[in-house]
């Protein structure tokens, strides 16, 4: 039988301050101090490549660094951190709609499309990927919302409000995080776009607003399971565009929340 030899005391020592450098930098990253955690985790994983969850947490903090520089006016600096983001996690679909649309304002349709492409493979049910990444090649919803079958009567779309009520859940569908998620321990809220049909289904969703870390393309299929009560007008069943929150909040076994956003 083969036994492990046993670990020196440098060997633990090493382990115990990569722990506490672990620690300290998922700190420094929850209070938002991300150039502080970039520092940090880039050195454990210089240390320790494989460090389990230093990677994921380096990619988001890349990520939230490109949102900052984009909001401070410095898309090329927001390009490089998402880029970066994009070299740790390539799995993230909403960083790659993301870039492509930093892309298109920076004067590269090409690079655009193929993130854009590439977005839409990693998350195949949203149609707002489906339609173009909000590039201005088209738009949302597409036109089968209208005429969903050749040769049958024009339907019309509306939006909740005045003698148009509400679709109601039937029944909260149950959810779970992604390993992902847990381990960074992301929460907030992701807004979905939707369109609920006259029979209470959803035919078409897309994210508005995305958390990352596989939580989207839950959200996506949590909300393509439920069962509503279609919105009525005058009595009527109808189809309403509407937004919709799925709120997640960790740790383990919560659920996934839906709720009915903002018009």
């Amino acid at each position: 039988m083969l036994h492990r030899q046993p670990a020196t005391a440098n060997d633990w020592l090493a382990a115990e301050n990569l722990q506490k450098q672990f620690k300290h930098a998922a700190k420094d990253f929850h209070r938002g101090h991300l150039e502080k955690a970039e520092r940090e985790f880039s050195a454990i994983l210089a240390a320790q490549p494989d460090y389990p969850g230093a990677k994921i947490f380096l990619a988001q903090t890349h990520f939230l660094l490109g949102l900052e520089a984009a909001g401070r006016g410095r898309p090329p600096v927001a390009v490089m951190e998402i880029k970066q983001a994009l070299r740790l996690d390539p799995d993230e679909p909403y960083w790659h709609s993301t870039l492509a649309v930093l892309l298109q304002e920076q004067g590269d349709p090409n690079g655009a499309e193929q993130e854009c492409e590439q977005a839409g493979k990693l998350s195949p049910d949203d149609a707002g990927l489906a339609a173009g990444c909000g590039l201005g090649k088209a738009t949302w919803p597409p036109a089968k919302h209208k005429n969903p079958r050749e040769g049958e009567p024009r339907r019309e779309i509306y939006e909740v409000g005045g003698e148009v009520r509400s679709p109601k859940i039937l029944e909260e569908p149950q959810n779970q995080y992604t390993d992902k998620a847990k381990l960074v321990g992301l929460k907030g809220t992701v807004v979905l776009e939707v369109v609920i049909g006259a029979q209470g289904h959803v035919e078409e969703e897309r994210v508005i607003r995305p958390l990352g870390l596989g939580l989207d393309e839950l959200a996506l299929r949590m909300v393509r399971s439920v069962k509503f009560k279609p919105a009525r007008r005058q009595g009527v069943p109808v189809g309403v565009r509407l937004l919709i929150n799925v709120g997640f909040r960790p740790p383990q076994g919560e659920k996934g929340r839906l709720g009915e956003g903002e018009q």
